[in-house]
């Protein structure tokens, strides 16, 4: 043991001063490059060119009515282009432009108030729209219509306008579910986080309820926390997080260099959504056994969490599994990507392996570095008991990466 510590400390400093390219590493920020999807471009003409796609139809640029690209005859034609695969379907996560009183000669609203629907869709893209005064800079005016519902509709050229603009932006369909994402030195999703499988979905087209996999339903996931649900017994709650559902990653709300505990001291910022006072246990599950999930003190034992005890034999305890990474102690393979759950909580440079130089070295930095020597989050806190150490996560990190077999 005392070799295998002293190989670990003169790994990790002889590597201390090695850069560590932002976001290639899991538990590092990943929004910077987080790829974009292309802009929405919409205007209205006679027929929409080729990549273009035709939302609706207008009787005219002004004081018109409106009718589906399908069902309507209309001259002036909403086209719109930009994302990959842009299409008017209405399955799965899609976006409604305005809904129609009928397919032809039909008025328009904004609020939802008919049937018939103008929509747009894409893969891997959020299709967002609003309605006001003014479109942001990210936003495309696709229309402009004289009131929320029961309205004529006209174009966005200056002349003849309605007050009210139509609209819509698309964005990446970023899936934060557990830091998941694996940063942008490393491609694709779900790769390396071993509770993925049901959550493929971006947080805009999440369908399960739960976007952060914390088993505390998103709309029970408040602060504070409210008076019903399986956190009743907490209601009043808070860490001061607004909305502790959204996916929060960083640790450092405030983005002032000094991150929640136990990372760093600022008390104005917490953990990340899936567990919000940064304690290494579940939200949800927190409430579930009784225990307070906006405080740091109050945590679930060992023995509520299941044991020290391995029942898949993949390398992670029962009690990591259970409460800290959301994984099922009986099933090697929890999210069934091929991947065990083991490698996937273990490996945070995304390689897929778990290597001593290109996970042990990280995890011993995370310990060892302060945060501005080495960015760091709790993905690097293994044995998920609130804190990056050396004995309980470096050492368990060194085990798995030079013990063959060991993590499955």
């Amino acid at each position: 043991m005392r070799r295998l510590i002293s190989v670990i400390l003169a790994a990790a400093l002889l590597l201390a001063a090695v850069p560590v390219v932002m976001g290639v590493v899991r538990g590092l920020p990943w929004s910077a490059g987080e790829t974009a999807s292309s802009a929405l471009t919409c205007s209205v003409k006679v027929s929409c060119d080729a990549g273009e796609v035709a939302v609706f139809r207008m009787s005219g640029q002004a004081n018109a009515h409106a009718g589906t690209a399908a069902g309507s005859a209309y001259a002036n034609t909403v086209c719109c282009s930009g994302p990959a695969g842009l299409s008017t379907a209405a399955t799965g996560c899609y976006g409604t432009v305005l809904t129609l009183s009928a397919a032809d000669n039909a008025h328009a609203a904004s609020d939802g108030s008919y049937a018939t629907k103008a929509t747009l869709s894409a893969p891997n893209t959020a299709i967002d729209c609003v309605y006001g005064a003014t479109c942001d800079s990210d936003y495309s005016c696709l229309a402009t219509i004289s009131g929320t519902t029961n309205a004529h509709i006209a174009d966005c050229d200056g002349t003849g306008d309605y007050p009210t603009k139509v609209c819509c932006r698309a964005r990446p369909d970023v899936n934060t579910d557990a830091a998941i994402d694996n940063g942008p030195g490393v491609p694709g999703d779900d790769a390396t986080i071993p509770n993925a499988t049901a959550d493929s979905e971006g947080d805009a087209c999440e369908s399960d309820g739960d976007i952060d996999n914390d088993t505390l339903p998103d709309s029970e996931d408040t602060n504070p926390l409210g008076a019903t649900g399986i956190c009743a017994a907490f209601a009043g709650s808070s860490d001061g997080h607004p909305s502790p559902a959204g996916g929060d990653v960083t640790n450092d709300d405030n983005h002032d260099g000094d991150p929640a505990l136990p990372m760093g001291t600022d008390a104005a910022d917490n953990g990340p959504s899936w567990d919000t006072d940064n304690d290494g246990v579940r939200d949800g599950v927190e409430c579930t056994l009784g225990h307070n999930p906006r405080s740091r003190t109050d945590r679930p034992s060992t023995a509520d969490c299941g044991g020290t005890g391995d029942t898949d034999g993949d390398g992670l305890q029962d009690v990591w599994e259970k409460c800290g990474w959301g994984t099922n102690k009986t099933v090697v393979d929890s999210d069934g990507d091929t991947r065990g759950d083991c490698k996937e909580a273990a490996d945070v440079d995304g390689n897929g392996i778990v290597g001593f130089v290109g996970d042990t070295i990280y995890y011993a930095k995370a310990a060892l570095l302060p945060r501005a020597a080495f960015g760091k989050t709790m993905d690097f806190d293994i044995d998920k008991n609130g804190t990056v150490d050396f004995i309980g996560d470096v050492i368990q990190e060194a085990k798995f990466a030079l013990i063959p077999g060991m993590c499955q």
